[in-house]
This record gives structure tokens, sequence and C-alpha cells, in this order.
């Protein structure tokens, strides 16, 4: 898997049961990492953690975590916070809802900052702290290609990216020193469940 050697290592995939969080989860799997996986359906979270155990994959562990939820939000950010070790973060969870800015709200503009910048800030608040400790960690924020051009409807969507972004370049230049590397990935158009939704216009 060319040459990526992630055996010791514990990675956290936000939004990891399908699309490209899925896609990152099997790569981080077949190099060997120990995986957290985030979805927001406990009923699927129970399959999942029923095939791996059945596959003998103790190295892989779901989590349901809907950041659209206060509360799940905080048990999520209480089961990160008992983890002793995590190496790699990657916060791929997201959102998006498409409508001219016009006719957005304050609940779609809050909705989508809940799920694509405050829950990515929220996490890496438990978790830079853990990083700094063992003075490593890799944190890989997932933008968007709308953080980088846009197109009618995507205000809300767009800005939240930006933001992301904008978080990830700050935490890069103060994270540096203790041998922790952020950066984003503005992925294009890939096939997803969250791209036919929401590119078909």
């Amino acid at each position: 898997m060319l040459g990526i050697d992630l055996k010791g290592n514990t990675a956290l995939v936000t939004g990891a049961t399908r699309g490209i969080g899925k896609a990152i989860a099997e790569v981080f799997h077949a190099a060997g990492a120990d995986l957290i996986l985030t979805g927001t359906k406990g009923t699927e979270i129970d399959q999942l953690n029923s095939l791996a155990t059945e596959r003998t994959a103790p190295r892989t562990h779901y989590i349901q975590a809907d950041f659209a939820n206060e509360k799940s939000t905080q048990n999520f950010l209480e089961f990160l916070d008992r983890q002793e070790i995590i190496d790699i973060c990657v916060n791929n969870a997201g959102v998006n809802r498409v409508a001219e800015f016009t006719h957005t709200s304050e609940t779609d503009f809050d909705w989508i900052n809940q799920i694509n910048l405050r829950s990515p800030y929220k996490i890496l608040k438990v978790i830079a702290p853990k990083m700094i400790e063992q003075n490593y960690g890799r944190i890989v924020n997932i933008a968007s290609i709308w953080s980088v051009v846009t197109r009618p409807g995507r205000s809300l969507y767009t800005t939240s990216k930006n933001a992301l972004i904008g978080l990830t370049k700050s935490l890069a230049v103060e994270l540096a020193p203790h041998n922790i590397l952020v950066n984003a990935v503005s992925p294009g158009f890939t096939l997803t469940e969250l791209t036919r939704k929401t590119n078909t216009t």
C-alpha cells in the first residue's frame, strides 16, 4: 500500500462509514493502524462492530457520534478524552445544504457550522494536548473544492469550509514546534452519497 506503515499508530476518522471517510479508513487499516471510526446511525455502528469482531479485526472500533446533537457530541468527546494516545486525526464528517443565500436561515447556518467547523474544533481541543504531550501528531481536516471556488447555493457550505481551512493554517503554525503536522485536503468532485444529494443541479 504505497509503502505506508502505520502499525502502532491510533487513527481517528470521523464520518467513516461511507464516502471519503470510509475510503480513508480502509487505507489506514491496510497500513496497520488501530482505528477509531465514527458514524451517525447507532444500528449501523452496532452491525459494523459485530462484523469487525467476526473478522478478527480488534484494531477497528466504531463509535456512534451525531455531531449535530450536543449530547452525542459530548459523549464522544468524553470517550476521546479517555483515550491515552491518538496519533492521527482526520476530521472528515461534513454536511451540506444547497440553497440560494436569500433562502438560507440561521438554523441552516448553525447546523452546517456545528458539524463542519465546531465539531472539528471541539475534537482538536481534546486531541491536540495529547499530541503535544507525546510530541507527535498528524491532523488532516477534509475541506472541499468549494473552499477554493464556489457556485450558487453554496454560501453556507463554502463559509464553513473556508473557516476550517483558516483553523488548519493557524494550528499548523502553532503545533509545528511539537512535531505535529496539520493539513487540509480540498477534494474535487467525488462520487459519494453527499455529492449525489447536493450536486445534481
